[in-house]
């Protein structure tokens, strides 16, 4: 499982990095008016923002791009996935080392740290990751919520610029409305 998650976070980060480049933007509440369903391990379902996906949207993994920024500075990147997990609640700085590695492994430098439990899923139990992801001399700003249920794992990602504000509040509620369908 943890080279799957690696290989799958070395590809994600390097399509991420060629979206998302410098600018600044006002920070504002993002309402959550579509319906994002991933498929893989019996499925998943995310509120989000009404945005454009962008490239191909996988069983396993959709990326969202805010382009209504594009202009003023750079667009949000939104990531929702959900893969295997272990059988039993994981370990979660187990789970923090395996995406640093895949971006390592993509020659980009991604400083990621454990914050808090996140309750906001019944049923669920998640842990709060924010960080930074460095390419070249741009600095990007990563919050991420995994959320573990039923021997599966769905992540909600964030990347953005600093300027963009740290994007808490609306991982939060993308996280929050998470639902697991059918076991697999």
């Amino acid at each position: 499982m943890h080279a799957k998650i690696l290989k799958r976070w070395s590809a994600l980060l390097g399509f991420i990095l060629v979206l998302v480049f410098a600018g600044s933007t006002q920070a504002q509440k993002i309402p959550l008016k579509s319906k994002v369903e991933l498929t893989a391990q019996g499925g998943v379902q995310f509120k989000a923002p009404k945005w454009i996906v962008t490239g191909p949207q996988k069983p396993d993994v959709a990326v969202l791009r805010n382009d209504k920024l594009k202009g003023q500075g750079a667009p949000l990147l939104l990531m929702l996935s959900v893969e295997q997990g272990p059988e039993a609640t994981p370990d979660w700085n187990v789970i923090r080392k395996n995406i640093v590695d895949a971006a390592r492994e993509n020659k980009t430098s991604l400083k990621l740290s454990l914050k808090e439990d996140f309750n906001g899923v019944p049923g669920a139990s998640g842990k709060r990751m924010v960080g930074s992801l460095i390419e070249e001399s741009d600095i990007l700003s990563v919050q991420l919520i995994a959320l573990y249920k039923e021997g599966r794992l769905a992540t909600v990602t964030l990347v953005s610029t600093p300027a963009e504000g740290d994007g808490q509040d609306l991982v939060g509620e993308v996280a929050a409305s998470t639902i697991f369908l059918a076991k697999p």
